[in-house]
């Protein structure tokens, strides 16, 4: 189990999420088009509350990510997080940016003869570079991405490994599936716990525009005594970009499925821009 102020943080962030305010390796985010190569990435996540809590326009999950192919078969993975937490109304002194645990890790493709299909595989790792003298940042940020709320985590070593098989059709229609294991560590007291990621994605092109849907879960595969419902999370995802090139910028939305989190946030929603490199 994890330690006490590493569990403080995490079920904090349930708590609230189920109660009163209501993925990852380096998963393939179903909101984002598979396959761009050598690229930058930037990626902004805002959550909107059921209810009447507001947050200051500032409040927000930012990930800047990089994929770069140092051969044809392989690519470097990096990505850097930010969370700012920013109440309303307040003095600005109030708000807080946390610097969260970035990844780097490496991706191997096996692509098909025809460059149509890829079999996938990643390796990565966060160190725990995340302060813990800012935890309203660090609730934030587990609120809003879930899915990779071990970028937020003080004290948290985190190993992953996965794959996945992405395929593109003559007409363009790109379909992907993911998936990856997190092994989270504490540098402190406590034993790891092991979550598992998985999501599928479906991308449509109409002209320069491209529109996706995908499905997302995550599951605690380390604790015994719960059932699948209260393993997991899921949500479904709303995308869409424009490509002129060498720049894709694109919106993003994600819905709870979870009715006990349904019930107290409406969606996360943000932008996203992919800068391609060649």
């Amino acid at each position: 189990m994890l330690n006490a102020r590493q569990k403080t943080a995490i079920f904090a962030s349930v708590i609230l999420m189920l109660m009163l305010l209501p993925v990852s390796a380096f998963a393939q985010n179903y909101w984002m088009s598979p396959g761009e190569d050598n690229s930058v990435s930037l990626e902004f996540h805002k959550v909107k509350f059921a209810g009447d809590l507001e947050l200051g326009f500032r409040n927000s999950v930012v990930f800047l990510s990089g994929n770069f192919g140092s051969s044809e078969k392989f690519r470097i993975l990096v990505e850097v997080p930010v969370s700012i937490y920013d109440p309303k109304p307040s003095p600005f002194d109030e708000s807080e940016t946390l610097l969260g645990n970035p990844f780097i890790g490496f991706e191997y493709r096996k692509p098909s003869d025809d460059g149509s299909k890829s079999l996938i595989g990643r390796l990565g790792i966060r160190p725990p570079l995340a302060s813990d003298e800012k935890f309203d940042a660090t609730v934030m940020g587990l609120i809003t991405t879930f899915n990779r709320f071990e970028a937020f985590i003080p004290d948290l070593f985190t190993v992953s490994a996965g794959g996945g098989y992405h395929q593109i059709s003559e007409n363009g229609t790109k379909s992907a599936f993911d998936f990856d294991a997190s092994l989270m560590i504490p540098t402190e007291n406590g034993d790891a716990e092991l979550f598992v990621n998985y999501n599928l994605a479906l991308w449509v092109p109409s002209g320069d525009l491209n529109f996706g849907i995908g499905f997302a879960g995550r599951l605690i595969a380390t604790e015994g005594d719960l059932d699948f419902g209260e393993r997991t999370v899921h949500q479904l995802g709303l995308s869409g970009n424009y490509n002129s090139g060498s720049f894709k910028p694109g919106i993003h939305f994600r819905i709870p499925l979870d009715d006990d989190i349904a019930d107290i946030v409406d969606l996360t929603y943000g932008v996203d821009f992919t800068f391609m490199l060649n």
